[in-house]
């Protein structure tokens, strides 16, 4: 597979960053498309935390020519080569601003694990638990895991891609899995900005459960603002693709995730954006973080 395993001191801050789908079908509705892009970051946050980060400062990355080949979502063996290209390709997409900021990391692994990812439980408090869970809150929704981020490593969940591609009527559909893949290497970047260490620190500091679900929220939004990012820069700039690959990948409200609504909006700003600033969920007002 593609990429390698550095070291990090703060691995839990990462350990439980995942792209989860509702278990059942969620109705699409029509979507408000107001942009959140007139925010300032918070005054008396210094610079390098994650409202003011340097990323932030670097523009979209340009267009790169980088041809995806086709993939059927039920089968590991299409699934191998995949992986390897999409990866290769947000190296490429990725590599001008992490220079910009001083880090040349190795790319982040990828692997594919067989069998279904955790039954993610969010209990509307912002709690997540997993079907194992004997205790506490019942779960307001059931989400399933497709794939996630631990400290330099991206898993997608093969059991879980199979179930949602069986459901999905677009499931032939490229740039769906591909964004899947974009979300978890936008948290490799969000890592190697310091923008995670930041915000996990700030998550420690509230004594509030409800702030630090929106702190962890937040990353996640951003997350899929820079996947918006990365599929325009790889070339996909139909506005029907990217209507399925929200309608897919981002229905259904979560506490820890967003609604669907803010989901959807930030990857549309992320594939309009004009600055990487624009994708600074840190800095936006509450209501674009729900």
């Amino acid at each position: 597979m593609w990429g390698g395993l550095g070291a990090f001191s703060i691995a839990v801050v990462v350990a439980g960053l995942a792209l989860l789908v509702p278990t059942a079908n969620v109705a699409s509705t029509p979507q408000d498309t107001t942009s959140p892009r007139d925010f300032a970051p918070a005054a008396d946050e210094a610079p390098g935390g994650s409202a003011r980060n340097p990323l932030y400062d670097s523009s979209v990355p340009d267009a790169i020519d980088c041809p995806i080949p086709n993939l059927d979502p039920r089968s590991r063996e299409s699934w191998e080569p995949f992986v390897d290209r999409v990866g290769g390709c947000l190296e490429d997409v990725w590599r001008p601003a992490l220079e910009d900021l001083g880090e040349v990391p190795e790319p982040p692994l990828v692997t594919l694990e067989e069998g279904a990812g955790p039954q993610a439980q969010e209990n509307g408090d912002g709690t997540e638990g997993t079907d194992s869970d004997a205790a506490g809150p019942t779960a307001e929704e059931n989400w399933q895991t497709l794939a996630s981020y631990h400290h330099g490593e991206i898993t997608v969940m093969l059991g879980s891609v199979t179930s949602l591609a069986a459901a999905m009527a677009d499931s032939d559909e490229e740039a769906v899995w591909l964004t899947l893949i974009a979300h978890e290497y936008a948290h490799y970047l969000q890592e190697n900005a310091g923008i995670l260490e930041h915000a996990w620190s700030l998550e420690q500091e509230t004594d509030s459960e409800e702030e630090a679900t929106e702190i962890r929220r937040r990353g996640e939004l951003q997350a899929d603002c820079l996947a918006g990012v990365a599929l325009r820069s790889l070339g996909y700039e139909d506005e029907a693709t990217i209507a399925t690959v929200t309608t897919s990948l981002l229905g259904g409200d979560s506490p820890t995730h967003g609604s669907s609504d803010n989901r959807r909006r930030w990857l549309m700003l992320g594939w309009h954006a004009e600055t990487l600033s624009d994708c600074n969920t840190y800095a936006a007002e509450p209501d674009f973080v729900r």
